[in-house]
């Protein structure tokens, strides 16, 4: 009896400290909810077997399937078809060993693009350690941090082929300057000698010494430093004085101007550019055949930037050559360095602009390379 009135005394104060334990149990509850929710991975749960039972609703929001979709081994087919097996067979290894999950996949999303995700997994065993109960997880979105990835190798390799250049260029610069004094004096000889006699091998000696000069030159042109003097340059006036310099009229060579009048006067350094243009069009002339040679030289106005195109009616370039056309020392001639487009795309990038080499809309044919030079703001 005594016992029994205790209880009954005593019932209120339990009842009150039950209250306070289920409001407690309710706060974390919501906590946890609400971390769930506000976390940027996807919370995910697999039977003891491996089998995934209905998807969450962070999952039908972040790859369209349905709950229902994602049940058993469904949720593999938001999976890049490339990564399923290898996601499944990691995910079968994790549940037969009974050890922690992990493994990357791209994602579908609703959209039909695919995201660089991680997905992270732990087995939940029975108060005794006797057997598995559940897995819990986690898919976490990683393309941010695979584009800076890939951002970083790129530069690193951009920093790696800069310094390779500037080596190349220290080597070239001192041979160049090297084989310029000898072949001097191989030019006051050759001078001295046509005063002399009449020998048609004076011919050749002429014509492969000057064809050493403008190896020399391309050279001196790679190695020196481009900085540009910017002023107030007309890009008609600086094609004109670059076809002067070609002189393509003499090779038979027609061509064809047709110059925006919108806009003329560009931020640029004129000498560079004109040197830029000399190249471009001693590429073109060197493509072309020998009798019905044409060569187009168009400027428009795009947005923010003067667009150059340069086209000639020569064989092209193929597909498989096109990324490598800018290389130091790449050449599909017979004679020649190879440096003359990789100065082209110094100077453009030295404006801030580019270069690109495209396919020439029809009945043109041939090869055309679009430079574009920013505008002033």
């Amino acid at each position: 009896m005594l016992q029994r009135l205790r209880r009954f005394l005593t019932a209120p104060r339990r009842l009150a400290e039950l209250q306070r334990a289920y409001a407690e149990l309710q706060r974390e509850a919501r906590r946890h909810a609400q971390l769930i929710e506000t976390t940027t991975a996807i919370v995910w749960s697999a039977n003891a077997d491996g089998k995934a039972p209905q998807g969450t609703t962070a999952w039908s929001v972040y790859t369209g399937q349905t709950p229902q979709e994602h049940v058993g081994y469904g949720w593999l087919d938001a999976v890049h078809p490339e990564d399923q097996a290898a996601a499944k067979a990691r995910w079968l290894y994790s549940v037969q060993h009974e050890i922690p999950y992990e493994t990357e996949y791209r994602l579908k999303r609703p959209d039909g693009t695919w995201a660089h995700v991680i997905s992270r997994g732990l087995p939940l065993w029975s108060d005794d350690g006797s057997h598995i109960l559940e897995w819990a997880g986690t898919v976490q979105d990683i393309t941010a941090l695979k584009h800076s990835d890939q951002k970083l190798q790129e530069t690193q390799a951009m920093l790696v082929a800069k310094e390779r250049l500037a080596a190349v260029g220290e080597l070239a610069a001192a041979v160049a300057h090297e084989v310029r004094n000898p072949l001097g004096a191989i030019f006051n000889a050759l001078n001295i000698l046509r005063r002399e006699l009449e020998h048609p091998l004076l011919g050749v000696l002429t014509e492969e010494s000057d064809r050493l000069n403008r190896i020399v030159g391309d050279l001196l042109d790679f190695a020196r430093p481009c900085e540009p003097r910017f002023s107030g340059e007309s890009i008609s006036k600086v094609i004109n004085q670059a076809l002067s310099s070609v002189d393509l009229g003499s090779r038979g060579i027609d061509v064809r101007l047709e110059l925006a009048k919108d806009y003329d006067q560009l931020p640029m350094d004129g000498r560079l550019v004109r040197q830029l243009l000399i190249n471009l069009f001693e590429n073109a002339a060197q493509a072309m055949p020998p009798v019905g040679g044409r060569l187009q030289i168009r400027t428009e106005r795009a947005e923010e930037a003067l667009r150059l195109f340069v086209t000639d009616n020569g064989p092209g370039v193929p597909v498989h050559l096109r990324e490598r056309v800018f290389a130091p020392f790449f050449t599909t001639k017979a004679t020649g360095t190879g440096l003359g487009l990789a100065v082209v795309k110094r100077i453009a990038e030295s404006h801030g602009g580019s270069v690109l080499l495209e396919q020439p809309p029809p009945p043109l044919g041939g090869a055309q390379f679009r430079v574009e030079l920013p505008l002033p703001t």
